[in-house]
């Protein structure tokens, strides 16, 4: 199970996930489907945070590439 919180947050966000020995990759869209982030997992990661007080206010994708795929939904107030 992934845990993603504070949604909707202005500064950080935590992504707790399931602990991995394979590679995962991380990547952000906007709605536009552009590409905000993308960052590659290579150790075992129990929480990452993520700053997105440059972000423009809206509503993003988090994708936490691994199996299965499970796409978040994350507004940036």
């Amino acid at each position: 199970m992934i845990q993603f919180y504070p949604n909707p947050s202005d500064q950080y966000i935590w992504i707790k996930g399931p602990e991995s020995s394979q590679p995962m990759v991380l990547k952000v869209f906007d709605l536009h489907g552009r590409i905000i982030l993308q960052k590659s997992l290579t150790q075992r990661v129990s929480g990452l945070q993520i700053d997105v007080s440059e972000w423009t206010s809206g509503i993003y994708i988090l994708a936490l590439l691994f199996r299965p795929f499970l796409p978040i939904f994350f507004v940036k107030e």
